[in-house]
C-alpha cells in the first residue's frame, strides 16, 4: 500500500468515525476539526504495545494538529477539556489524553 493510499484510508476513517470538535491551541484561536472522541477508557496499540487509557481521548490526524501541547483546549460534545498527555503514533495520528476543566 502506498503512502497516498494510507493517507486516503486515514481520512476515510476520520470521515466515518470522527465528529466535529473545537480545538484551541495555546495562545491561538479555536478551530473546528474532525476527530474521533472517546469519552470512556480505551485500549490502543502503540508501537506494538497495548496501552489502556482511563478517561476521555481524542484521536486526531497530524495534518489537522501538527504540534499539540498540554496547554491546548478541546471542546467535545459541549464539554471543555485540557490536553493532559499526547501519544504520537508512527503514522498519521496522535492520541490526546484529555481531562475535563
Amino acid at each position: 500500500m502506498s503512502d497516498v493510499d494510507i493517507a486516503r484510508l486515514d481520512a476515510a476513517l476520520m470521515d466515518v468515525f470522527g465528529e466535529a470538535v473545537s480545538y484551541t491551541p495555546s495562545g491561538g484561536s479555536p478551530v473546528s476539526i474532525v476527530a474521533m472522541f472517546q469519552e470512556a477508557s480505551e485500549e490502543i496499540t502503540f508501537n506494538e504495545l497495548d496501552v489502556e487509557i482511563n478517561g476521555p481521548t481524542l484521536c486526531v490526524l497530524l495534518e489537522d494538529i501538527a504540534d499539540p501541547t498540554t496547554a491546548d483546549l478541546v471542546t467535545a460534545r459541549g464539554v471543555d477539556h485540557r490536553v493532559k498527555n499526547i501519544i504520537r503514533d508512527e503514522g498519521a495520528f496522535s492520541f490526546l489524553v484529555l481531562e475535563e476543566v
